[in-house]
């Protein structure tokens, strides 16, 4: 391999990696808007109900800044913690925004649009409308996003490991059901 073909290949994941396609993309935007959820209701000391998150701690697992929470008296705005966690939200909100206005006919705003218009919260009510499979992922993604913003909001607990599980099983289930092909030789949906 010579010199330039190493560029070649380091320029072209950067370029893909700047550019991604429309599930990348969409993978981004929602890593990035909920890191600014987190990141926003931290300033606003609701994201735990012992207080603020010190993010370099809890993304270091406690091994840099040595707190994981701050205490009471010090729940004001920090530099480097916030201003990183808040950063990587915008960028990876940027690049999905970027990535699905390229990549979807109608770009951004339709593709919000088909977040809440599509075939999926019909087929909850009917197994006509996708069948049984369809019917069952857009319950287990229902109840898994209901259930991530209920704790939440309830306790004032964005961030425990406890919530996570829950809802994390039933959203990844709930994709599975849906990336599932219906019969056997039938190509994935989200192929």
């Amino acid at each position: 391999m010579t010199e330039t073909d190493d560029i070649e290949s380091e320029g072209g994941f950067l370029n893909s990696l700047l550019n991604p396609g429309q599930v990348i993309s969409t993978w981004f935007f929602a890593l990035g808007a909920w890191i600014l959820l987190l990141g926003i209701l931290n300033l606003l000391v609701m994201a735990h109900p012992s207080g603020k998150i010190s993010w370099i701690g809890f993304l270091s697992f406690g091994k840099v800044g040595q707190i994981l929470m701050t205490d009471a008296a010090d729940q004001g705005f920090h530099l480097m913690g916030d201003s990183f966690f808040l950063g990587i939200g915008l960028v990876l909100l940027g690049i999905g925004a970027k990535g699905i206005t390229s990549n979807v006919e109608g770009g951004l705003a339709e593709w919000l649009k088909g977040l809440v218009v599509n075939d999926l919260w019909p087929s909850m009510f009917s197994p006509e409308e996708g069948g049984w499979r369809r019917t069952m992922s857009s319950w287990l993604l229902f109840f898994g996003f209901i259930f991530y913003f209920y704790w939440g909001i309830v306790y004032n607990n964005w961030v425990d490991p406890g919530t996570y599980a829950v809802s994390a099983a039933l959203i990844g289930f709930g994709f599975a059901f849906l990336a599932m092909p219906a019969e056997d030789d039938e190509p994935a949906p989200l192929d």
